[in-house]
């Protein structure tokens, strides 16, 4: 988590894959990339207007790759472990948004009626969301 990472490439090669919806808050990160960048965007409005001088793919919400800190290898051959846990909750306390704020609702009504293990920013932070996710038979993430 964290860790820099340097990349050398090319601006006309640049593809930028943005993870937030895009939102009247977010419009502007989905826009704002530069000429000859490919876009992976979940705004079908933006694929639909695109030019030459910015590509827009349409795709769904990106996956943050430092969500688990194994690669698809290790996952591959990795073996069926214990599930000692019944359930988790993988989110952050973050309540910018209407959708946050659902969500957080939502989080304190279920709190209510089901015993969950609660992990991620503003609750209990983890390092790898391996550790909140593979010892738990269901997790909501």
């Amino acid at each position: 988590l964290g860790l820099p990472v340097d990349i050398e490439a090319s601006p006309n090669r640049t593809i930028f894959a943005i993870g937030e919806p895009p939102t009247k808050a977010h419009r502007a990160l989905h826009l704002g990339q530069g000429e000859n960048t490919i876009v992976l965007t979940s705004d079908a409005e933006l694929v639909a207007r695109q030019n030459e001088g910015r590509r827009f793919v349409l795709s769904p919400p990106i996956t943050r790759s430092w969500s688990v800190r194994k690669t698809y290898d290790q996952l591959l051959v990795s073996e069926v472990v214990d599930k000692p846990h019944r359930l988790s909750w993988i989110t952050s306390n973050i309540a910018l948004l209407k959708g946050h704020r659902y969500r957080l609702a939502f989080l304190e009504r279920l709190r209510e009626e089901i015993e969950f293990d609660l992990f991620g920013r503003g609750f209990q932070l983890i390092g790898d969301k391996w550790d909140a996710l593979a010892p738990y038979r269901y997790s909501i993430a």
